[in-house]
């Protein structure tokens, strides 16, 4: 995945916010395991929802994957969480 991937992924992340109050953000392809692509994925998603948040009233968001968690946390600078 490359940076107009994450364009396009970033546009139509938008578009549904628009149109439908929500948005379902996924991999709809098999993950080679190899040279470093799980991580560049988790990175790239960071990076949506750091686009989003700044550009939209989230109200919240699910993340799956522990890796993935971790690099959105990151990119949105959260710490500390209370319950």
């Amino acid at each position: 995945m490359n940076e107009a991937c994450l364009t396009l992924w970033i546009k139509e992340t938008e578009e549904a916010l628009r149109q439908y109050g929500l948005a379902l953000v996924v991999v709809d392809q098999p993950v080679q395991r190899s040279n470093g692509l799980p991580a560049r994925l988790a990175e790239l998603t960071a990076r949506l929802v750091k686009h989003i948040d700044r550009h939209f009233d989230l109200q919240g968001f699910v993340i799956e994957g522990g890796t993935t968690a971790s690099y959105v946390l990151r990119q949105l600078g959260w710490k500390k969480f209370e319950p």
